[in-house]
């Protein structure tokens, strides 16, 4: 019995540059702190999938998913 064993993964990373904007109402004061700053933040989706065939009449698998996300202020 030949090709019994099959694996597939595959990975995706989305890097986002937004921006956020922060009016104080009172810029005399806070001046330093008002403005536009950037928000970076990225996305990353990954998964792994195996197939074992054990015999002719059994056969398994196994499958992880995962996703990170994450938005960094930068200061």
């Amino acid at each position: 019995m030949r090709d019994r064993l099959h694996f597939f993964g595959a990975f995706e990373r989305t890097d986002t540059e937004e921006f956020y904007t922060v009016r104080t109402g009172l810029p005399e004061f806070y001046s330093a702190l008002e403005g536009t700053f950037p928000l970076p933040s990225y996305r990353n989706l990954y998964s792994v999938r195996g197939d074992w065939q054990v015999n002719n009449h059994q056969s398994v698998f196994g499958r992880y998913l995962g996703e990170d996300e994450k938005k960094a202020v930068r200061s």
